[in-house]
C-alpha cells in the first residue's frame, strides 16, 4: 500500500456531472489558519444535495430568472485547516438553460412566474448555442468555464467548531461565457460536514450574487442566423437588464476509498445523511 506523507495535506475535491476534470493547483497562498475539525463522529444535520446556478435579470417591466441544475462538472483542491490554499475548475453546460419570466405591474409588483418557449429560444440564439447555429460554434458556445485561484476570509476569529463547520470565503474567479472572459467574484458560505474526524463533504452556496455583464459577454439580440439584430439590446432594456445576478448552490462528498488521506470527492444524492 503506498505511504502518504505527512506534508500531504491537500483534498481534491471532485463536482462530477459529466466526468472529472484535469487541473494542476498554483502556489498556495499565504495561510490564514482555520479551526480544526471537529470531533463528532456524525454531522448534526444531514449535508444539502445540490448542483445548480440560479440567476436573476431584473429590469423595469420584466424580471427574468434562470436556472442551470445539474450541469456543472469539474474539481476544486483546498485544504480544511487553511481554506485560502483553493484552486478549481468547472464547466457548465448551458445547454441546460431554463428560462422563465415574471412581469412586474404598476406597483411594482410581481405576477406569477411563467416559462415561454419563445423566450427560451431566443434565449439560445444570443447564445448561439440554438439549433440554427453552426454544429462547431453551438458546441464551443455551450460550454462555460469557471476557474478560481484564490480565496479569502473575513478578518476576525476563526470560525467557531461544530459539525456542519460553517465558514463565509470569498473566491477571486474567472468566467469564460460565450467565448468572452471577465473577473467574478464569489461571496460563498461553506459547511463542512465531518464523519470520523475526517472532511466527508461540503454544501458551497452563494451567500450574495455575483454580477454578469451582457455586454461584457458579447451576449445580445440575434436572429435565427445568428446574425447580430443592430440596438436591440438597448430596445429591450426596459425588458431585458444589463447584467445577470448569478448565485450558485453545490454539494461535494467523498469517494469510497479516499478517507483519512488525499481525499476525493464527487457530487452524490444524499437521502438523508452521509455514507458511513
Amino acid at each position: 500500500m503506498a505511504k502518504y506523507p505527512s506534508e500531504l495535506k491537500a483534498i481534491a475535491v471532485f463536482l462530477a456531472a459529466c466526468g472529472p476534470a484535469s487541473v494542476r493547483p498554483p502556489p498556495a497562498p499565504p495561510p490564514i489558519q482555520v479551526a480544526p475539525a471537529p470531533p463528532p463522529s456524525e454531522p448534526s444535520e444531514p449535508i444539502v444535495n445540490a448542483n445548480r446556478i440560479d440567476f436573476v435579470l431584473r429590469a423595469p417591466i420584466e424580471q427574468q430568472r434562470g436556472e442551470l441544475v445539474g450541469a456543472i462538472d469539474g474539481a476544486i483542491y483546498l485544504e480544511p485547516e487553511d481554506l485560502t490554499k483553493a484552486y478549481g475548475r468547472f464547466a457548465i453546460d448551458l445547454a441546460r438553460l431554463d428560462l422563465r419570466r415574471r412581469r412586474v405591474g404598476e406597483d411594482g409588483s410581481l405576477e406569477p412566474e411563467q416559462r415561454n418557449e419563445t423566450q427560451n429560444e431566443h434565449a439560445r440564439q444570443w447564445l448561439e448555442i440554438a439549433d440554427g447555429t453552426p454544429p462547431e460554434l453551438r458546441e464551443k458556445n455551450r460550454r462555460a468555464e469557471l476557474v478560481f485561484h484564490a480565496a479569502s476570509l473575513p478578518e476576525g476569529p476563526p470560525p467557531a467548531e461544530g459539525n456542519p463547520r460553517r465558514v463565509p470565503v470569498a473566491i477571486d474567479a474567472e468566467l469564460l461565457l460565450h467565448g468572452h472572459k471577465s473577473a467574478l467574484r464569489l461571496d460563498l458560505a461553506l459547511e463542512l460536514f465531518f464523519v470520523d474526524g475526517h472532511l466527508h463533504g461540503i454544501h458551497a452556496r452563494s451567500r450574495s450574487p455575483a454580477a454578469v455583464s451582457l455586454a461584457e459577454h458579447g451576449i445580445a439580440p440575434r436572429d435565427a442566423a445568428g446574425k447580430l439584430i443592430d440596438k436591440a439590446l438597448e430596445a429591450l432594456a426596459p425588458k431585458v437588464a444589463a447584467a445577470a445576478e448569478v448565485s450558485i448552490d453545490l454539494t461535494f462528498v467523498v469517494a469510497e476509498g479516499f478517507r483519512g488521506r488525499a481525499q476525493r470527492f464527487i457530487t452524490s444524492w444524499w437521502p438523508s445523511s452521509p455514507p458511513r
